[in-house]
């Protein structure tokens, strides 16, 4: 080890390397060192640590003194030395894995929304379209080889939008002129999510005079690619070789923090943000409907919390009925009520099992919760799959951290 060329500072942060590795070969190996070696290596590490405070000390003693550190670790370091760097690495990754596995399990869980259940409280996956089909702003009439164009995002707008607001542009140009249409339905891949981690993805394929013109997008974003596709193509657009078909933002949606800690000393509240498995929405009593494991494994929800055990529930008007009053206990029940802004008001199921029609009630049983979305007409919940166990929820919803949107704090 030449020292020769060692800055003095460097020279003392040298040494406080030496000396904390000795430390930590003594304690974790001294059961597989000879007695002499452990003992010599006892000696040296302590010499070390007083050459190192001692300001009488020469530069050349503590030189010598790090060169003996050095030898002895050498022959009793094992993995810590002197491959020391990468052993502390993967020690500090593994403290630093279970560290967050453990924060994720027992006390805050990352979850993203994907699909608009809860809108305009929070939002799932939406969109802008900056290519709007003319048949769209015209009633009736042929569409020819016109759409409007709205100017897309410039490259460095692009990339500044994908860090704000999560957007993920999407860009199908005619590689040939004709009529546009829809092949095929869509069929699911596996794509990436971040380039690396593999994600299932929707492949799209559209016919533009014969030749296949494929995108993707996400599955949980279906229901929006067909808005987007009216509005883009409409029924009968035809296209010039190099215009743009389709060119639109996917914008992500909201992600959250999950308290995981708070259900453990309390139950959850009416109007709680609550998040559960679905999986464990089932339920083996003939009298309990709780089917969701069913038709949707393997996934997280989020709800509004509108009822529990001993509670009853009506529709009425756009207003939801909890043991014969107004539910209370959120700005968005009585947005709802009132269909105020973007709340369409709380809507009858139709048909799913529970709150179908006028002067439906729903009783809840004992050790379950009703769910329902702020964005009732468009929430699959509990009035079509029935109770939540208590066993399945997972905690509340208590911050959006991403994007930096409006919503973007504390959740509601």
């Amino acid at each position: 080890m030449d020292l020769s060329k060692t800055k003095h500072r460097k020279l003392k942060q040298i040494a406080e390397d030496l000396i904390r590795t000795g430390v930590k070969v003594y304690r974790y190996r001294i059961d597989l060192m000879e007695p002499k070696l452990a003992e010599e290596l006892n000696d040296t590490t302590k010499s070390l640590a007083k050459a190192r405070k001692d300001k009488s000390k020469t530069r050349e003693e503590l030189e010598k003194a790090i060169e003996k550190q050095d030898a002895i670790l050498r022959k009793t370091g094992g993995t810590f030395y002197p491959n020391r760097s990468w052993s502390e690495n993967v020690e500090m990754f593994l403290v630093g894995a279970f560290l967050v596995i453990g924060i994720r399990t027992f006390f805050f869980q990352p979850f993203i929304i994907p699909t608009n259940s809860m809108y305009p409280t929070y939002n799932g996956m939406t969109y802008e379209n900056y290519v709007v089909a003319e048949e769209n702003a015209q009633q009736g009439g042929d569409l020819e080889d016109v759409a409007d164009l709205t100017k897309p995002p410039s490259l460095p707008v692009k990339i500044l939008r994908k860090l704000i607001f999560g957007a993920t542009n999407v860009n199908v140009v005619a590689e040939n002129a004709g009529p546009v249409r829809l092949r095929t339905e869509p069929r699911t891949v596996t794509g990436r999510k971040w380039f690396v981690f593999p994600t299932p993805k929707l492949e799209f394929n559209l016919d533009v005079g014969g030749t296949a013109h494929n995108f993707r997008t996400p599955v949980d974003f279906q229901n929006q690619i067909r808005d987007i596709l009216i509005e883009s193509i409409g029924h009968n657009r035809v296209v010039e070789k190099g215009d743009v078909i389709l060119n639109f933002d996917i914008l992500s949606g909201d992600a959250l923090f999950v308290d995981r800690m708070s259900y453990h000393f309390r139950k959850p509240d009416i109007a709680d943000p609550f998040v559960f498995e679905t999986d464990l929405v089932e339920s083996d009593d003939p009298q309990i409907y709780s089917i969701l494991h069913k038709s949707d494994p393997g996934k997280y929800y989020i709800k509004r919390l509108v009822g529990k055990g001993g509670d009853t529930l009506e529709i009425d008007g756009s207003r939801l009925i909890r043991n014969g009053e107004s539910i209370t206990g959120t700005d968005a029940f009585e947005l709802n009520a009132g269909r105020v802004g973007n709340y369409p008001g709380y809507v009858h199921s139709g048909y799913g099992r529970f709150l179908r029609r006028p002067g439906d009630t729903v009783d809840i049983p004992e050790d379950y919760y009703f769910a329902m979305g702020d964005n009732s007409p468009n929430s699959s919940d509990s009035r079509t799959w029935g109770f939540v166990p208590k066993e399945s929820v997972i905690g509340r919803a208590v911050l959006i951290y991403y994007p930096f949107t409006k919503r973007w704090g504390i959740s509601k």
